[in-house]
């Protein structure tokens, strides 16, 4: 079979008629290849670590949304909030373990009073 501009040309398996072939400088995949779509955890990291500015002490500083959550819970919890208290207590027991270098050695009338306070709020989880 000939196409239009007389020059010999099979058409066959791999091989379209050239009415059909894609034109110079047009793609055949003109969408392109679909983005992948983020995992959970990946979102969530990369939206606790932007940046925003809080007001603190009357200055503005710029800090992480974690480090802000992080620190509204810690404001609940000294405010007596006790939901807030055992949120706290569960991170400390979870992330800060004997092994992590930021854990300093406590007094012992503070080492008394949280093991106290564990003690206590274990005991109502049970019952």
């Amino acid at each position: 079979m000939e196409d239009n501009n007389n020059n010999n040309y099979e058409v066959g398996y791999k091989r379209p008629p050239t009415e059909h072939q894609f034109k110079p400088g047009h793609s055949g995949n003109a969408k392109g290849r679909p983005k992948l779509i983020k995992e959970f955890k990946t979102d969530l990291r990369e939206e606790l670590e932007e940046i925003i500015i809080v007001q603190e002490g009357g200055k503005s500083k710029p800090i992480t949304k974690q480090r802000a959550l992080i620190k509204k819970l810690i404001f609940k919890a000294l405010g007596g909030e006790l939901g807030a208290q055992k949120a706290l207590t569960s991170l400390i027991a979870f992330h800060l373990d004997d092994t992590t270098s930021e854990v300093k050695d406590l007094s012992v009338e503070d080492q008394k009073l949280l093991d106290k306070y564990i003690y206590k709020n274990g005991k109502e989880k049970k019952q």
